[in-house]
């Protein structure tokens, strides 16, 4: 739901008369502002911060989650709540299951009928903010009351050392100049601090910021559908794992100054970008440091231009000359662009570690998230690829985006929605020199986050390694149905595999010598594909399978070559050691079919999947009893049964060559077909097993 369409004060915007509202740096006039998309607001003078929404218990009455696990509050603005976190004690253990709720009124304990929304998550633990994003944005009325609830997976609030209040900022009580949010005791005991802060956003016609006023956004977005006329400063303020934003769908006038936050953790490069019409002419952190991507040479160039709009960056964090020398907010600041024209260079010369030509280095220019799904929907036919490219140093991967890719479960490896964050640069790949393309933030900026990538989402099967016992050391890969690509790589829909971080494990799809992270093709027919994984020699890695369709699942079986075994993914994860393999060729190769088209075993069976054997006929050791099937001069051999079967043989490119039947006590069918390697699926009422053979001549 977008800001504009919040109902604020119990009416829809749209219903709300018109209103300006003035703050001479004292007061209001006519009363305190209704944040509300109808609505203007002036700053004559002083300083108006619009916040965050923070719930801070008081010091003397806390809340105690063992006896009360609900905190109220009343909201004396309007605007629309995005999300929720609060701060764990360094105690709070972490994977447990948590939902939170939020009711309308303070009445305990809450009434299901008041229930607006609820969002489940995992805790992390050991003193880490826990922050829930809201699946659908809140309208919270000025004035109303409402409620928040932890419960966990047993039925009940999390007990004992739960989540604390952080020590200092604001009143105890959170009477904040602002006004954003009014604390409302509910419940007292002993120990059980709760701070809570969320993400709070508003919407109005336009903002006028006089000279030497000022606005301040902490952590909350605002959406203007008119105009931002600044003679002031408004800063949009950044701390970890959040920022402010702004959009303008009018005009950006007046000589003031806009002063935007990011945050930078860990150390190693970071991508960044400017919002501002002059770059990094103005930073708080060294521009010296910051090197750009040559796209006319293909070359990484140091001393580049600073003041160039939308061109993407490296800068270091790093203590010894980096751009920043700490984890921590770094800011630009100017006029922010209103508009943006990216002419993107080509050259033959790829960048390091890429695949293929035309590599550019470009940034989000705008004070808001880029919606790169609406830039290309209004750039077709300008000799740019799909995918977007963003490198995260936190994790030292590359997270992709080609639209139509949903969100896998841990959300590992796709940038999100397709929606570039403020200050941020990313990859893009052009197919022809002269590529260029026009963008407006009115047009192709973003508050939110869409839903939806294609009026019907394609099938979507995510693929995701992870080293057993190292959650953070995981990366992934997508397959997506989409009947009009073709066989490699396709610039309107697949993605390049990047290079990772030292010691990051990397899964790639291949097709030929290309190695992708995300690969369309038609998945309406089986096929038969290769992955390439890359670990920590002797590491014990995970590979696991997640689908997001619209219809019946996939029947999907990866291949060790190695071990000469078969596992069917879409049942069950598969457990390997990264050792033994010393072929160039990719040890490991997916087999994949529509459900309807393998067919699906009994849920009832006690013997489905059995038998992932090699050609050796050796029998997988933890299926019961034996399956296994030979060939040899065109009959295909495997023990015999009191019961019918039926039989599909499948080529490694994923075709059905052979389809039939086993009549009660036949060992056997004849076949030939020529040399290659196959997959031969075993059916019978109550068991499915799936074989790889190898046919030599």
């Amino acid at each position: 739901m977008g800001i504009a369409a919040a109902c604020v004060g119990g009416l829809a915007t749209g219903a709300l008369a018109q209103t300006t509202y003035t703050y001479n740096g004292t007061s209001w006039s006519p009363s305190a502002p209704v944040l509300a998309a109808a609505n203007s607001v002036s700053v004559t003078a002083g300083t108006v911060a619009w916040n965050k929404l923070e719930v801070l218990d008081a010091t003397t009455n806390v809340v105690d989650y063992d006896d009360t696990p609900v905190q109220s509050f009343t909201a004396t603005l309007g605007g629309t709540l995005t999300w929720v976190s609060a701060f764990a004690s360094a105690s709070l253990a972490p994977g447990i299951a948590v939902t939170l709720n939020i009711y309308s009124g303070n009445a305990y304990p809450p009434l299901p009928a008041n229930l607006l929304a609820s969002n489940a998550f995992t805790t992390r633990g050991g003193g880490a903010e826990e922050r829930v994003e809201l699946t659908s944005p809140l309208a919270l009325t000025a004035g109303g009351v409402y409620s928040l609830e932890w419960v966990a997976s047993a039925g009940t609030a999390p007990t004992g050392a739960g989540w604390r209040r952080t020590a200092g900022g604001g009143n105890p009580n959170n009477v904040y100049a602002d006004g954003a949010l009014r604390y409302a005791l509910n419940g007292t005991s002993n120990n059980q601090d709760l701070w809570f802060r969320a993400g709070f956003d508003y919407g109005l016609t336009n903002l006028s910021i006089a000279s030497g006023a000022g606005v301040t956004l902490d952590g909350c977005d605002l959406f203007l559908s008119g105009a931002l006329a600044n003679s002031g400063t408004l800063t949009l303020t950044a701390a970890e794992g959040r920022y402010a934003q702004v959009k303008v769908g009018g005009a950006i006038q007046g000589t003031g100054q806009v002063v935007q936050q990011q945050y930078l953790a860990g150390t190693g490069y970071h991508a960044l970008a400017s919002s501002m019409a002059t770059g990094f002419g103005t930073t708080t952190g060294n521009a010296s440091a910051l090197f750009a991507y040559d796209a006319t040479q293909g070359i990484y160039a140091s001393g580049p231009s600073l003041t160039t709009p939308g061109l993407g960056y490296f800068g270091k964090l790093d203590a010894a000359g980096g751009f920043a020398t700490a984890a921590g907010a770094f800011s630009v600041t100017g006029s922010p662009n209103a508009t943006h024209t990216y002419n993107l260079g080509h050259s033959a010369t790829q960048a390091a570690g890429g695949s293929g030509s035309g590599w550019n280095l470009i940034g989000n220019p705008y004070t808001c998230g880029l919606d790169w799904n609406a830039v290309m929907a209004s750039n077709q036919g300008q000799g740019v690829n799909n995918a977007i490219y963003i490198w995260d140093a936190s994790s030292t991967v590359y997270k992709y985006y080609v639209n139509g890719i949903a969100p896998p479960p841990n959300g590992s490896s796709l940038a999100t929605a397709g929606v570039v964050p403020p200050l941020q640069a990313f990859w893009v790949q052009t197919t022809q020199t002269g590529a260029s393309i026009t963008t407006s933030m009115a047009s192709h900026g973003t508050l939110s986050v869409p839903a939806v990538f294609y009026k019907q989402q394609p099938d979507n099967l995510y693929l995701a390694m992870t080293q057993i016992g190292v959650p953070s050391m995981s990366d992934g890969a997508w397959l997506l149905h989409q009947p009009t690509a073709t066989s490699g790589f396709d610039g309107q829909f697949d993605a390049w595999k990047l290079p990772n971080g030292p010691k990051m494990p990397r899964l790639a799809i291949v097709e030929g010598n290309q190695y992708l992270a995300v690969n369309a093709l038609d998945l309406s027919r089986s096929q038969c594909l290769d992955l390439e994984v890359k670990g920590e020699l002797d590491g014990c890695y995970r590979l696991e399978l997640s689908q997001v369709v619209s219809g019946s699942d996939y029947r999907v079986f990866v291949e060790d070559r190695l071990t000469q075994s078969i596992t069917e993914l879409s049942a069950m994860p598969y457990d390997w050691v990264h050792a033994g393999w010393n072929s160039a060729a990719p040890r490991f190769a997916l087999w994949i079919a529509p459900s309807e088209m393998l067919g699906s075993p009994d849920p009832d069976s006690t013997d489905a999947d059995s038998g992932d054997s090699g050609s050796n006929g050796v029998d997988s050791a933890s299926h019961s009893p034996a399956e296994w099937v030979t060939h040899r001069h065109g009959q295909w051999t495997t023990p015999s049964r009191t019961h019918d079967r039926g039989v599909s043989v499948y080529t490694q490119s994923g075709s059905r060559c052979h389809e039939g039947l086993l009549a009660s006590g036949a060992d056997g069918f004849h076949f030939d077909a020529p040399t290659g390697t196959y997959l031969v699926v075993l059916r019978s009422p109550r068991s499915q097993s799936s074989h790889r053979v190898t046919v030599a001549r």
